[in-house]
């Protein structure tokens, strides 16, 4: 997994995705498919926004 828009271009593992971007629910990802990054959501990754304040996200 891949996020064009952080200042870190690195790869992560889904969890390591999920775990940096809860806080970034609108950057934007992508994935490597075996031939290219595709683009994906970041809910694919378990990202969700939580729009009650009594919520727990985890």
């Amino acid at each position: 997994w891949r996020c064009s828009d952080c200042t870190v271009n690195r790869d992560l593992c889904k969890p390591c995705m999920r775990e940096t971007h809860h806080a970034n629910p609108y950057h934007r990802i992508s994935w490597w498919n075996g031939t290219f990054h595709q683009k994906a959501w970041l809910r694919d990754v378990g990202v969700a926004i939580f729009l009650c304040e009594d919520a727990d996200p985890f």
